[in-house]
């Protein structure tokens, strides 16, 4: 059910008005700078699909909102929504948790966008992040001041489209995707600034995960990268692609391997960068600041192949890596290894344009 509350009247400075306009089911009255706000109380798990309107504006989600499995909550283009109503009890709270089966409809515009803030509205960190299991429809949509702003997991295939929207002022990372959702990401045209790492973590957590259907990544506006983690094994990172799966990074992509990590591939790796827009793959910033370094492109399957257009692999120990006789067949076209050695045995490696620096 919602949880709902009384009335109440809340005195907030002129800063603060332009983004903690209001939320939810019972009305509140925001007063100061002259003018008072309606806004909303709202929190618990939705029994029916739900609309925020722009009219009830702003939302103030004082407990976790739950959308289960075949409800669809929308939020109309305009309005806002504020994690938590007072500072004492906004850390570690998700305004909303998109339940596998769940939907979320945010479709804001350029001249109206959605919001997603803090009551504070002041300082990264003052909100966790919406979570997301289920599918999604963001557009227009504006998160600030949180720790990541957003968090996928789950391997359905129910897709998440996220376009034309902006990440900023987190805490840590600009958005948390979890290995086995990676394929569900449709990723359009958004905008990172301003967090503390304007970078996307894809996270691992637990032994044998990996990608469970192709997957595409392209460039964002001001993203550094993809940042890779794996929680699991921090002394042997492996971001694993499957046999009979693609992973993509397109050009302009940016992929960062922390220590000792290696980009273990048992399918396809395919990069089609070009002479404008190259396709990196490389160390984190913070190795790179330690002067350590990743392992490689692993290619030590039989069915392991790779296509790599205008890539640079830097940073790494070995860069690419072909140590069995089985070792998969690597094509490489206009592309360097820069700080790094190449392992080839037994299998060859062909080369177009090749550049190795050592």
């Amino acid at each position: 059910m919602i949880i709902q509350s009384k009335q109440k009247l809340i005195l907030i400075a002129t800063v603060f008005l332009p983004a903690v306009l209001l939320l939810g089911g019972a009305l509140r009255v925001l007063a100061g700078a002259n003018r008072a706000v309606v806004a909303t109380d709202v929190g618990g798990v939705l029994t029916s699909n739900t609309t925020w309107t722009i009219e009830n504006s702003p939302y103030i989600v004082t407990q976790t909102i739950g959308i289960p499995t075949g409800i669809t909550l929308t939020i109309e283009a305009g309005a806002t929504v504020i994690a938590t109503d007072s500072p004492e009890d906004s850390s570690g709270l998700y305004p909303l948790f998109v339940q596998t089966g769940g939907h979320l409809e945010a479709i804001g515009t350029s001249d109206d966008p959605i919001v997603f803030t803090s009551f504070q509205d002041s300082a990264a960190g003052e909100w966790t992040a919406i979570y997301i299991a289920g599918s999604a429809n963001l557009q227009h949509t504006n998160f600030r001041y949180s720790e990541f702003n957003v968090v996928v997991e789950g391997a359905s295939d129910e897709p998440i489209v996220i376009q034309d929207s902006l990440f900023s002022n987190s805490s840590d990372v600009g958005m948390e995707i979890a290995v086995e959702a990676l394929h569900r990401m449709q990723l359009l045209n958004n905008e990172f600034a301003n967090n503390a790492q304007n970078s996307i973590r894809i996270f691992r957590y637990y032994d044998g995960e990996q990608l469970t259907d192709d997957v595409v990544l392209q460039p964002q506006i001001g993203l550094d990268g993809y940042l890779f983690e794996d929680y699991h094994s921090m002394s042997y990172p492996r971001l694993i692609v499957p046999e009979e799966i693609t992973l993509t990074l397109q050009a302009g992509t940016t992929l960062l391997m922390p220590k000792n990590g290696v980009l273990e591939v048992h399918g396809h790796l395919l990069t089609t960068g070009n002479s404008d827009n190259l396709v990196h793959i490389m160390g984190t910033p913070e190795l790179v600041a330690n002067e350590e370094k990743w392992t490689a492109v692993s290619f030590n399957e039989e069915t392991s192949s790779g296509e790599m257009v205008y890539t640079t692999i830097q940073h790494a120990i070995e860069g690419i890596s072909l140590y069995t006789a089985n070792g998969g067949n690597v094509v490489m076209s206009d592309s360097k290894i820069a700080n790094g050695d190449v392992a080839i045995l037994t299998t060859p490696l062909r080369c177009i344009g090749y550049k190795w620096i050592t």
